[in-house]
């Protein structure tokens, strides 16, 4: 490949539009794909103090319709719900509420049930996005990028499915976990191409992630040491776009993102109180991981007493999710800082 073509090099940065992402909004403009919401119980974690700048409880649910943490409808007696689409959801909401114990309780379950089935769409689903979120919580990023792999090459390799989708998500966020920036983003770029000759894109959620991780990836490179400005431009179109959904979860995200473009840049004002609003939107969709991701990282900024206390909050909260190693989790989830 030569460098002109090369996705890091400044020249595939045209200041317009340089991938073509940012027509999507006029090409699917529905939204499909909203997760259906039911209140929902689980384990409760500690109450943290309000006065570090904490939400008071992270479990506390909320009245807003669509929050993209809620649980999933799924029949009572059941642990998988009905069809590919409910194995799905009701695993995946684990991650954004950040229950890692509950998701390692009923993954071995789920797919013990989708291979009873013979679900191969459900099995490859499992094993690259969830299965390899589990094993980075366990902070074991090469096992988790080797079953990734694995799972999609039982998978068609003819046109580009979901599963290349949640693939795609696993590569980035495996990625993103080891600091690889430019990896990351390399990653992401060259499957552009094909997802948007696909109809993956016409789901809204899949859609909105792939631009957070499209932006995550812009940041962590330019920490990484590409040249930041067509980078940081790239976040920030990205930031802009998933404000244009007018979803809770989505305008969340894009908060974090725009924190990190600002942290990058030096702003530590805007990065703060940029965190303080992502945090506030994303504890009120319940997207627990998140949150503190967000409260660690306004505590590195902060810095002494008070800052301190926010760093060890969230890495206590994490721990006791499951998750061993709090700072490579925040790294995937809110890219942008120097560590």
């Amino acid at each position: 490949m030569s460098s002109a073509s090369h996705p890091l090099d400044p020249g595939a940065f045209p200041p317009a539009d340089p991938t073509g992402l940012y027509k999507t909004n006029a090409m699917f403009p529905g939204r499909a794909g909203r997760l259906p919401v039911a209140p929902g119980a689980g384990a409760q974690p500690a109450p943290l103090d309000p006065g570090q700048g904490w939400p008071a409880s992270l479990s506390r649910r909320r009245s807003t319709p669509r929050g993209f943490g809620r649980p999933a409808l799924r029949p009572a007696g059941t642990i998988s719900g009905r069809g590919p689409r409910g194995v799905w959801r009701n695993a995946e909401r684990s991650i954004y509420m950040g229950e890692v114990a509950e998701l390692s309780r009923r993954l071995p379950v789920l797919l013990a049930e989708a291979q009873e089935r013979g679900d191969r769409f459900a099995l490859t689903n499992l094993k690259t996005y969830l299965l390899s979120f589990l094993r980075l919580a366990a902070d074991d990023p090469e096992r988790a990028r080797r079953e990734s792999y694995e799972a999609l090459g039982e998978w068609s390799q003819q046109g580009f499915h979901v599963q290349h989708m949640t693939g795609l998500f696993a590569q980035v966020h495996i990625d993103l976990y080891c600091r690889q920036g430019q990896a990351a983003w390399q990653h992401i770029t060259e499957q552009w191409p094909a997802a948007k000759r696909s109809l993956v894109l016409r789901v809204q959620r899949l859609r909105v992630y792939y631009r957070y991780q499209h932006a995550c990836s812009a940041l962590a490179a330019a920490v990484a040491g590409a040249k930041a400005g067509p980078l940081l431009h790239t976040a920030e179109q990205d930031a802009r776009l998933m404000e244009q959904e007018r979803e809770p979860w989505s305008e969340a995200l894009a908060r974090l993102v725009r924190a990190g473009v600002a942290a990058y840049c030096g702003d530590k004002s805007s990065a703060v109180a940029l965190l303080v609003d992502a945090a506030a939107r994303l504890e009120a969709a319940d997207m627990r991981l998140w949150v503190a991701a967000a409260r660690r990282r306004q505590g590195q900024l902060v810095g002494g007493d008070a800052g301190c206390g926010l760093v060890a909050q969230a890495d206590s909260w994490m721990m006791g999710q499951g998750v061993k190693a709090p700072a490579r989790l925040t790294a995937m989830y809110a890219p942008g800082f120097l560590d």
